[in-house]
């Protein structure tokens, strides 16, 4: 698991995609989170071993789902992007883009809604703490800020 302190020189941007797996409307700027916490997938292995191995040989096949945690500090449905992923029915596929403004790269990853907001309420802040987590959909790509 690998957490990205979002709050200096991160860009985000949400995109839907319809049934079709086309990019539908613009890239929406997701605001309010300051943490994200990426957890590659691991595939299933299956036990190979034989008479013949000297130790225990296993064989893995597809990857599972990894799982992108999106911490907002403040939650709040007045920004498009919250609203957005808050309206979104689950299994909803997105393009969540990644902008590290410092390091001049951007990672595109296509993400699927598989549950809604955790909230965290309590009397010691005012503010509305909420956590998103992500089903990750194949690799992520690092390209250049273009």
């Amino acid at each position: 698991v690998s957490t990205i302190n979002t709050a200096i020189g991160i860009e985000t941007t949400i995109q839907a995609y319809d049934a079709s797996g086309a990019l539908v409307g613009t890239a929406i700027e997701l605001c309010g989170h300051d943490s994200m916490n990426i957890a590659a997938g691991t595939p299933d292995s299956a036990d190979a071993t034989t008479f013949c191995h000297t130790a225990k040989e296993n064989e893995y096949g597809l990857m599972n789902a990894g799982t992108i945690d999106l911490n907002f500090k403040t939650f709040n449905l007045d920004d498009a992007g919250q609203a957005a992923l808050n309206a979104a029915p689950i299994n909803t596929k997105f393009q969540l883009v990644i902008d590290f403004t410092l390091a001049e790269k951007r990672l595109t990853v296509e993400v699927k809604k598989s549950q809604e907001f955790n909230l965290n309420i309590s009397q010691d802040d005012i503010i509305l703490n909420a956590t998103l987590q992500m089903e990750v959909i194949g690799k992520g790509v690092w390209t250049a800020i273009p």
